[in-house]
C-alpha cells in the first residue's frame, strides 16, 4: 500500500491551469513591444462571444510574418465539434513553416 497520496488528474492540472489564468490575467503588452516575425495562426468559432472577429484580426499587427485567420462553425467550444480537426490544421501549418521545419 502506498504512502503517498493518489493524485487525480484535476488535482494536477488545477493548480497549473489556475497559475496560467492568473499570469493570461495580469499580463499587458508593452506598446513598445516589436512585433514578431513569426507567424501568427488563430482560430475561432464564428459565434464566439468570448472572441468576436475584429479582435482576431487585430493580431495581425503583432507579427511581421504571415498570419492566418481561420474562423469554424460553433462557439466558443467549437473544438468539442466532430467536423473540426484542429489537430491536422495545425500540423499542417507547421509542417509548411519555414519556422519550424517540423515535418521537413
Amino acid at each position: 500500500m502506498s504512502r503517498w497520496p493518489q493524485l487525480t488528474l484535476t488535482d494536477r492540472a488545477l493548480p497549473a491551469m489556475r497559475n496560467d489564468y492568473e499570469a493570461i490575467g495580469a499580463y499587458r503588452l508593452s506598446s513598445h513591444a516589436a512585433p514578431l516575425s513569426t507567424p501568427i495562426h488563430a482560430y475561432i468559432g464564428d459565434n464566439d462571444p468570448e472572441v468576436l472577429l475584429d479582435e482576431a484580426v487585430a493580431w495581425r499587427r503583432h507579427t511581421t510574418g504571415s498570419f492566418d485567420l481561420r474562423t469554424y462553425p460553433g462557439g466558443h467550444f467549437y473544438l468539442s465539434s466532430p467536423e473540426v480537426d484542429l489537430a491536422s490544421v495545425i500540423r499542417t501549418a507547421m509542417a509548411t513553416s519555414p519556422i519550424t521545419g517540423y515535418g521537413a
